[in-house]
């Protein structure tokens, strides 16, 4: 990709990763110029904790500084490269748009996380049924808004639709589990940029830039 701002940034991946498209959603959504490299072996683990000794999926080089966890990255791409802002202005705000992520991570993504870990079949269906069970049940929440709690896409949208992507791996029938607000506010998500360059490969991306 191109972009007017310099950067050397190198993000490495987990293919398939929620917390690695997060990352890649909001570098593409600040229009910054980046490699992003897949952590897909062994050895390319291996070359990993040489730069992160803890080998940890995301991580964000940005020259000398060396980022993990998928938190802290997002909020240091919102810091260094603060258009558009991604973050409510207003303290009370930001903090509530931080606990909302909290919350999505420990009761959202903590289900899947445990239905991909689960050896029974059974109960990771339970577990991805109870999950829709609690997002149609927050139907009127997509319908408040254009984005998730908020009229501007913001970090929270960042968080969901990689869940969704990640759903719909797993098996699940978006079109037929999910109420028609949160169908809608997919296909909304689905067709911005910076999502669509958050699927695409990263061979095929290198490619690009070379």
């Amino acid at each position: 990709m191109t972009s007017a701002r310099k950067s050397i940034i190198n993000c490495y991946v987990k293919p398939n990763d929620m917390y690695s498209q997060q990352v890649k959603i909001v570098l593409a959504e600040k229009g910054v110029a980046y490699n992003v490299k897949e952590v897909d072996t062994k050895e390319k683990l291996a070359e990993l904790k040489k730069i992160n000794s803890y080998g940890e999926l995301p991580t964000l080089v940005d020259r000398d500084l060396v980022l993990y966890n998928s938190k802290v990255i997002l909020e240091y791409l919102d810091e260094r490269f603060p258009h558009p802002p991604l973050l409510p202005v207003y303290p009370i705000l930001r903090a509530k748009s931080r606990l909302t992520m909290e919350r999505i991570e420990l009761d959202w993504y903590g289900k899947i996380k445990s239905a991909e870990s689960s050896k029974s079949s059974d109960v990771k269906e339970s577990l991805l049924q109870e999950l829709i069970q609690e997002l149609n049940e927050l139907s009127p929440i997509f319908e408040e808004s254009p984005y998730f709690l908020s009229k501007e896409f913001s970090l929270l949208d960042c968080y969901l639709i990689p869940m969704f992507f990640k759903i719909e791996s797993m098996g699940i029938d978006l079109n037929k589990s999910l109420s028609k607000s949160i169908l809608e506010y997919i296909a909304k998500l689905k067709e911005r940029s910076s999502v669509k360059l958050s699927m695409q490969k990263a061979d095929a991306k290198e490619k690009d830039e070379s």
